[in-house]
């Protein structure tokens, strides 16, 4: 067959090569403009992207020092052409307007240039966007929750500053109305659903055991009289660098005197959990047939989940209590943020997603880190490896399903300087407009301030 297609492509007979051309060109041009439409469509989505932004961007510009109308429209256009640079096209249109009843309109319009429509006469197509934001106080209807990082290198003052941030945001978004409830997932590179959760239907806990042994070491006493010196070298706990020491000794060590002390301690659940196989780790469905397996511990290893609550008090109480330990996974607090904000069991104390948002509910998460993940999930569903790469992944994933299902994320880095991490939390929150990079601890306030501000008086609505 592709024998007498060739011919006849190339044959000289002016008839033979007229039909040709009558043959192809409408092949062309379907091909063509189906790749140009394609185009047209990317283009639209990061127009839409851009103006959503330009609009919420305005909106709180409007609420800073009192501007004038004139102010904020020039401020919306110089942000909107700041934040739309897509190759091939360019913004035709703009404009912003102003409703009576605290509304900002903007819309834009970008023409694109088109490759083999051109064929056809049509060398341009547009892509259109709209977006408005409601300015001003109005009855929230939301529930939002805090997925906090309480790894080591958040010790000192650093959680003292968060405690006091999202004490206060919780109390502003609490007083703007009576339809708002407010939960906390701290997160090491593991979570705590509480020791006395019922488990019927997702979590498989593990039984109380008594564990005993002998544990036996090297006393510093006993290097020294053996002729060991200590030197020091650089080490990382939770990513942070610092100084460790090791003994170097002449000869054998197995022969020194070791100091033994024996041990009995009970492990039993204590509230921290693996991760289901990927992808169920991200996702909040389906504990029938793969449930959640608990951690047999001799203590917890980090603050437990407040599921969501109107009660000022409790969450004040419980966000004082917080404190730090462990390594930095991002990807259990967040798919567990999902699941405060849920009505599936375990915590059923949110709204089903489906149906709540599109009534106008406002789904929130508030991600706060301080660094790079560190710790990242083993096969068998701890938290012990060491693949940044993958739990990088797995908390992208956990991002990308939290947004799909409806939540709204703000995220916030704090003094993070590698730019992987960076890229991480600006990807996970659901604007550019709801990422914040930041360098030191008594930004916190400032930050959670402007999400709360964000959320009581500023809303997307188209």
């Amino acid at each position: 067959m592709c024998g007498p297609l060739r011919t006849f492509a190339s044959a000289n007979g002016g008839n033979v090569a007229m039909m040709f051309a009558l043959f192809i060109l409408p092949l062309i041009l379907v091909i063509g403009g189906a790749a140009d439409f394609s185009r047209r469509q990317g283009y639209e989505d990061k127009l839409q992207s851009a103006v959503d932004s330009a609009t919420l961007a305005a909106a709180r510009y409007s609420l800073e020092g009192n501007p004038t109308d004139a102010q904020i429209r020039t401020f919306a256009l110089n942000f909107l052409e700041t934040n739309y640079d897509a190759q091939d096209s360019r913004l035709s249109q703009k404009d912003v307007v102003f409703a009576e009843d605290g509304t900002v309109r903007v819309t834009a319009t970008a023409t694109i240039d088109t490759t083999l429509l051109g064929i056809a006469g049509i060398n341009t197509l547009n892509a259109n966007a709209l977006a408005e934001t409601f300015i001003g106080t109005s009855d929230l209807n939301m529930e939002a929750v805090l997925v906090l990082d309480v790894s080591n290198s958040m010790s000192g003052d650093r959680i003292e500053a968060l405690k006091e941030a999202a004490i206060d945001f919780s109390n502003r978004v609490l007083d703007a109305g009576d339809n708002v409830l407010v939960g906390v997932v701290p997160f090491n590179h593991y979570v705590n659903v509480g020791p006395d959760i019922d488990p019927t239907g997702w979590l498989d806990k593990p039984p109380t055991t008594v564990k005993s042994g002998e544990n036996c070491w090297i006393s510093r006493e006993t290097y020294i009289a053996n002729g060991c010196t200590s030197s020091p070298y650089t080490c990382y706990n939770d990513g942070v660098r610092g100084t460790c020491y090791r003994w170097s000794c002449p000869g054998n060590t197995d022969d020194y005197e070791r100091t033994c002390r024996s041990y009995s301690y009970t492990e039993s659940f204590n509230g921290s959990v693996r991760s289901r196989p990927p992808p169920l780790n991200v996702t909040d469905a389906d504990y029938g047939s793969d449930e959640v397996i608990g951690i047999a511990s001799g203590g917890a290893w980090v603050p437990e989940i407040l599921p969501l609550t109107s009660n000022q008090s409790i969450l004040e109480d419980h966000i004082n209590g917080l404190w730090v330990s462990r390594d930095t996974y991002m990807e259990p607090g967040i798919s567990w943020g999902v699941r405060v904000l849920s009505n599936r069991p375990p915590f059923q104390e949110g709204q089903p997603f489906e149906g709540y948002t599109e009534s106008g509910g406002r789904k929130v998460m508030v991600i706060m880190s301080d660094g790079q993940n560190t710790r990242s999930r083993n096969n068998d569903g701890f938290h012990w490896g060491w693949n940044v790469d993958a739990a990088n992944e797995q908390t992208r994933l956990s991002c990308e399903n939290a947004k799909t299902i409806g939540a709204e994320i703000y995220t916030i880095a704090l003094d993070v300087d590698d730019r992987a991490t960076l890229d991480l939390l600006e990807g996970c929150a659901t604007s550019i407009d709801h990422f914040q990079s930041i360098d030191e601890s008594d930004e916190l306030n400032e930050s959670f301030d402007e999400i709360a501000l964000a959320l009581t008086q500023i809303r997307l609505t188209k």
